[in-house]
């Protein structure tokens, strides 16, 4: 049961649930190690009614380091007898019938770390540790700067910069012996991702300079350098998505890749089209000043 619909109980009505029933701390509650002066309360109330207690954690969608944060909370609880359990949750959407989160494939570092965690709570590894540990047992990387710069790939999108990731990554691919298939499925995650970003960046420029670009009175050479990466960008969209669907087609249905598709880029092609028509007046830069977008 979630804790959430006991903790008005009384003592008395908390000792009358069944001794197999478990209380579930929400997994929002605590996210990121900030376990609040309720939830302290609410520990302690329960391991005086020797209440059996599981903490939950959000492993996806995690920004930055919340979801290790949040594990370390409970492995912290649990070494101080508060709990006996750890749920490790990934959500595929944020509500019913909302757009889907990334694959859920792109999740196992927080997997892992949870696993570790859950079995051997706060005194068994520093968290660094297992940066290069998941290298080597995860993807067979034997050497440790090459499980340091594997990690830096994750460190990367966990840090919302997925386009330097993808860079880093090419890399890696000959010296990984397990699992190529999920480097295979962050790679391309990453170019939807390298996508998004430059559907950001190029609507910005546009934005800044719109009323000079809608007049005719933007510098040309920018005007046109830019109308010729989006084109690039639109150009090799068809590549990228096949590529996606390519890694997903044995990890997921594909209706599921093509609705993360739609879900992510229709908006940015769409985007797109509206920026060439802003720029399609200037003219192409000359093949030396052009500027490859990198997907």
């Amino acid at each position: 049961m979630w804790d959430e619909r006991v903790r008005e109980m009384t003592d008395e009505q908390i000792r009358w649930l069944p001794p197999e029933v478990c209380l579930c701390l929400n997994e929002a509650t605590g996210l990121g190690g900030r376990t609040g002066q309720p939830l302290l309360v609410a520990l302690d109330r329960y391991r005086n009614l020797d209440r059996k207690v599981w903490g939950t954690a959000v492993r996806q969608p995690s920004f930055k380091y919340d979801a290790f944060d949040s594990l370390d909370a409970w492995a912290e609880a649990a070494d101080l007898g508060y709990i006996t359990g750890l749920v490790s949750a990934g959500w595929t959407r944020e509500y019913s019938m909302g757009p889907l989160h990334e694959p859920p494939e792109l999740a196992w570092p927080a997997l892992l770390y949870a696993s570790e965690r859950a079995w051997g709570g706060m005194k068994n590894t520093h968290r660094q540790a297992f940066y290069s540990r998941f290298g080597a047992r995860f993807h067979g990387l034997k050497e440790k700067a090459q499980q340091d710069r594997f990690w830096a790939v994750y460190d990367m999108h966990l840090r919302e910069y997925p386009r330097e990731a993808r860079e880093v990554l090419h890399d890696l691919y000959e010296q990984c012996a397990r699992h190529r298939s999920v480097l295979t499925l962050v790679d391309a995650w990453s170019s939807i991702g390298a996508f998004l970003y430059y559907v950001e960046h190029f609507d910005q420029a546009v934005a800044s300079d719109f009323g000079n670009l809608q007049a005719g009175t933007a510098d040309p050479f920018q005007a046109g350098r830019l109308r010729w990466r989006v084109e690039d960008l639109k150009a090799k969209t068809g590549d990228l998505v096949e590529h996606f669907r390519n890694a997903c087609q044995h990890m997921s249905l594909p209706e599921s890749a093509e609705e993360y598709l739609n879900c992510k880029m229709a908006y940015g092609l769409r985007r797109l089209d509206q920026l060439q028509e802003v720029l399609e007046a200037y003219p192409l830069p000359e093949t030396d000043w052009q500027q490859p977008v990198r997907v």
